[in-house]
This record gives C-alpha cells, sequence and structure tokens, in this order.
C-alpha cells in the first residue's frame, strides 16, 4: 500500500440528500496489541476503507502465520508491520483516545479476525433510517456475518466478493439490513439472544461433550447452499455439505406438506 492510496480504486459513496448508504466521515481502526488507535477523519467510510484495510491485515496475517513460535509475540509483530503499512497514507494519524466516529474497525491478528462496527443509512418502503450494524469474520477468509451490536442477532451472511463490490456497503448491504429491521419489528421479539427466526432459517441445540450449543441453519440469499452460525457468539462457522443439505431439504418439504394437510 503507497502512500495516499487508502481510497485508490475504491468508489466514493454518495454524499447527497437522501441517498442511501454510508457517507464519508470519520474512522477509527484499533489494531490489538498496537498501543495507539489509527484516526482518518475523511476515509472511515466502509465502502473506502474495507477492502484496503482487509488487504492489509490479510498480509500481516500472512506475517504472523510464517513466524510461527510465540502466538502473542508474532501478533505484536504483525500489528507494528500492519500500523506501519497503514501509516504511509498520509490520511490517517495516531491518537491516544477515539473520538466518536461513524466506522470503527477492530483487528485482532492473533485471533484472525476483523470487527467493524459501522453506521449506515437507508430507504426503504418510504422508510428511512441511520442505523448501526456489526460485521465480523475472519481475516484470512469470507464470509463475514452481519448482525445487529444492540442485541447481537444475525441479520445476514455476506460473502466477501458482495463486500468487494463499488460501494456495496451504501447501497444493498445497507438496504438489506434495513429491511431485515422492517421484518423484525413486523414479526415481534421471539427469541431474545438471537432475534426473531424467518423464512429459510432453523435452528436447533447441539450437545457436543454435553455441551449445549444453539445452532442457526440460514439459507444463503441467492437461495442456494445453507450457512451454519454460532448461536453463542452468532458468527458464521461452515455450510451445510450437499448431502446434509438434501436432507434438510426433504425435512422441510415433509414439514410444509404436514401443515398444508392441516
Amino acid at each position: 500500500m503507497s502512500s495516499g492510496s487508502i481510497a485508490q480504486g475504491q468508489a466514493r459513496p454518495s454524499t447527497a440528500p437522501g441517498a442511501s448508504g454510508v457517507t464519508s466521515g470519520p474512522g477509527g481502526i484499533k489494531i490489538v496489541g498496537f498501543p495507539q488507535i489509527l484516526y482518518t477523519r475523511v476515509f472511515g467510510a466502509p465502502d473506502m476503507l474495507f477492502v484496503p484495510l482487509l488487504n492489509a491485515a490479510r498480509d500481516a496475517f500472512s506475517v504472523v502465520e510464517r513466524l510461527g513460535g510465540d502466538r502473542a509475540n508474532a501478533a505484536l509483530m504483525g500489528s507494528a508491520h500492519l500500523a506501519s503499512v497503514l501509516l504511509r497514507d498520509s490520511s490517517f494519524s495516531l491518537v491516544a483516545t477515539l473520538q466518536s466516529v461513524e466506522s470503527l474497525y477492530t483487528v485482532d491478528l492473533e485471533a484472525g479476525t476483523l470487527n467493524i462496527v459501522m453506521q449506515l443509512f437507508a430507504v426503504v418502503s418510504r422508510r428511512t433510517s441511520l442505523f448501526n450494524v456489526e460485521l465480523v469474520g475472519k481475516i484470512s477468509e469470507g464470509p463475514y456475518t452481519v448482525r445487529n451490536p444492540s442485541n447481537g442477532s444475525v441479520i445476514m451472511v455476506a460473502e466477501e466478493a458482495q463486500l468487494r463490490e463499488p460501494n456495496s456497503f451504501s447501497t444493498w448491504l445497507s438496504t438489506e439490513c434495513l429491511r431485515a429491521q422492517i421484518d423484525q419489528e413486523r414479526r415481534g421479539p421471539l427469541d431474545t439472544t438471537q432475534g426473531p427466526a424467518r423464512a429459510g432459517e432453523v435452528r436447533l441445540v447441539v450437545t457436543p461433550a454435553g455441551k449445549q450449543i444453539p445452532v442457526t441453519v440460514q439459507q444463503k440469499k441467492e437461495g442456494s447452499g445453507w450457512d451454519i452460525i454460532d448461536g453463542r457468539r452468532n458468527e458464521w462457522v461452515g455450510s451445510l455439505e450437499p448431502h446434509v443439505e438434501a436432507h434438510l431439504n426433504q425435512v422441510i418439504s415433509f414439514l410444509q406438506a404436514l401443515f398444508e394437510g392441516k
């Protein structure tokens, strides 16, 4: 990443009144193990920062993986490397404490995770809303779980390729999140820990080693395949294998036929 390149190749989100999406604004990056916070006054929007930050974090994570040995020490070295790479961009500065920002990014190289709490804006069915969402996933690979930061409920699972598309956060992601919020309000709260269930979603509890773990199996947005969500942390942990998916589809078809006959 060369100097002044943090927003290079990233389309600027619209700032026009009534535009659907995140506008340019302040953002902060917390790198676990690094003593200071990186602050940008104008390039904090995820449409600008997500892709270059993910690329830089992925490079730093590969350094941690290559070092091996003491994982914590390797992560500290990787954190310093990531900060130095980002600071080559003149739009960033170091601060001891962070004031209010529209987007807060947390990079944990030891755990290998990227977390973003961001402010989105959308208009759906004459409903205009400014709201916060949280995105969390692994640095090394997608997909990423999008959830409500106030209660931890999963809104959707987004593929990395979708998030890399220009203005993805300010267009389809913000719209889908608001639609999910409206849908949740219409249904009312059914489960305070995981949020209300929705069509294309199956919930169950598994007991590995005697521990009760809530699991949500959620159909992908495009309708092909199912994601597995760990209900304890509301995080994506994998996808159903094709032969398991076939059995699940049979169960769903059986239940639909059962209730259609009543």
